[in-house]
């Protein structure tokens, strides 16, 4: 399998790479090509099979305040330059890495693929959720032959610890890593979320790289599972060892109750299970987090 991997130097890019080493992989980082860019697309037209894409402009909540006004807009840059080269490349397959914050907020059950409309985004994730969503719609509009991959809460070794690109259980990690008595937490702890370790997210994109035809639609790749904040929480205090004070925020601070991606079409297509439980991938995580 020939593989242009755009966005390749991130977090879940260089997964997915990990994940098939026997594939022949071009692997391009911001510094191969700007994709803001419509004129650096051209650097990488090429004979490929398969084209996956994880690049974007994205981060935590903290980077979602800090740049509000640009998100969209760079975003948009990106999606339409990516397919104009998707377009050239006319390869076999092209895969794009989404994620749950192009899903509506509301519900308080298990969200599937249909529920994806394009409107009522929360406040925090707004512009991204539109951008996420703005890909979908030139995907819908195209002749590629696409995989569009709603990726759940991501997580494991190597996920960004710093306070604008780290999310959920990477920035907390990091705060009861360097907590000595007591850890200060958003919301109450009772909001529900599923969470997928990354090598589980990895091999389900590597097997829809390998279906032979391709589903053009969204699908959710998810545990379907969900785990309240407070238990993740303490399930990571308990990892660090430490006698640690939880001191919680207020109920509005909740965000959505419950959010979690079903994954029945995800086992129907490619028949996978994500393998790792909760308490084994936190365990990898804090080991990693430890020995860095």
């Amino acid at each position: 399998m020939n593989c242009l991997l755009l966005g390749g130097t991130g977090f879940i890019g260089q997964k997915i790479a990990a994940q098939r080493p026997e594939w022949r992989w071009t692997i391009v980082g911001k510094q191969d090509a700007d994709l803001f860019k419509e004129t650096e697309i051209t650097k990488l037209i090429g004979s490929y099979d398969i084209v996956i894409n994880c690049a974007g402009f994205y981060g935590g909540l903290p980077f979602n305040t800090y740049n509000k006004d640009i998100i969209y807009s760079k975003n948009f840059n990106i999606n339409n330059n990516v397919c104009k080269l998707v377009a050239m490349i006319q390869p076999k397959k092209f895969v794009q890495i989404s994620s749950a914050c192009v899903y509506p907020d509301y519900g308080n059950y298990k969200l599937l693929e249909k529920d994806i409309t394009g409107e009522s985004f929360h406040p925090s994730v707004i512009e991204s959720g539109r951008a996420k969503y703005h890909m979908l719609e030139l995907l819908q509009a195209s002749n590629i032959k696409y995989e569009y991959l709603v990726i759940s809460n991501v997580y494991g070794p190597n996920e960004h610890l710093d306070y604008e690109k780290s999310h959920f259980i990477g920035a907390l990690a990091n705060k009861i890593h360097h907590a000595t008595e007591k850890v200060q937490l958003m919301g109450t702890g009772s909001a529900v979320r599923d969470f997928v370790f990354v090598t589980d997210m990895a091999e389900a994109v590597c097997k829809y790289c390998e279906l032979e035809s391709s589903t053009c639609l969204p699908t959710n790749i998810s545990t379907g599972q969900g785990h309240t904040i407070k238990q993740i929480a303490e399930l990571l205090i308990k990892q660090s060892k430490k006698d640690l004070q939880v001191e919680w925020g207020s109920s509005d601070q909740n965000g959505t109750p419950v959010k979690i991606l079903d994954n029945t079409k995800m086992l129907s297509d490619i028949g996978y299970v994500p393998e790792t439980d909760i308490i084994t991938g936190l365990k990898k995580l804090w080991e990693w987090i430890q020995n860095k």
